[in-house]
């Protein structure tokens, strides 16, 4: 990917049927920028399903202020993943910058994501207003971020 100075961290925990996130910037450089479309400003976006392949995933879109927005993509004939809507769970983001840290906390009820199981499948993805400029945990190669072949394993440990 393009160089970058960024320092992101992710940690996860899940408990009493919930996924906590919390994704981290340390040292920012800037002031961060929300626009009215999520994606044209700073913005992490999660995608999380039960499978890699062929079934529904969620996809979380957060930015800097906090706004969000959660759609269920559904898989096509043609490989390719539609959005069927707005998803309206129990999702909540909550979002502050402080000292040059920016901090995204997200709960998922696991109940929210498609499908059974104790493993998940997903991506995380910071970006700002571009591809080319965006980190993710699992590289994807191209500029489409939902590119299921790059979506890692989450083992849910008990």
């Amino acid at each position: 990917g393009v160089p970058t100075n960024r320092r992101l961290a992710l940690r996860a925990r899940h408990f009493n049927g919930k996924l906590y996130l919390r994704l981290t910037e340390t040292g920012l450089d800037r002031k961060l920028s929300a626009r009215p479309h999520l994606w044209d400003g700073d913005e992490w976006e999660i995608m999380l399903g039960r499978k890699q392949f062929g079934e529904p995933y969620l996809q979380i879109l957060a930015d800097c202020a906090g706004k969000k927005q959660f759609l269920l993509q559904i898989p096509q004939a043609d490989g390719k993943d539609k959005p069927e809507g707005r998803h309206t769970g129990n999702i909540e983001v909550s979002s502050e910058e402080k000292n040059n840290v920016w901090t995204l906390d997200v709960t998922v009820p696991l109940s929210e994501i498609p499908g059974k199981g104790d493993v998940l499948y997903g991506n995380f993805f910071r970006s700002s207003n571009g591809a080319e400029l965006a980190q993710c945990w699992n590289p994807t190669f191209e500029k489409q971020f939902p590119n299921r072949k790059a979506f890692g394993k989450i083992i849910l440990e008990k």
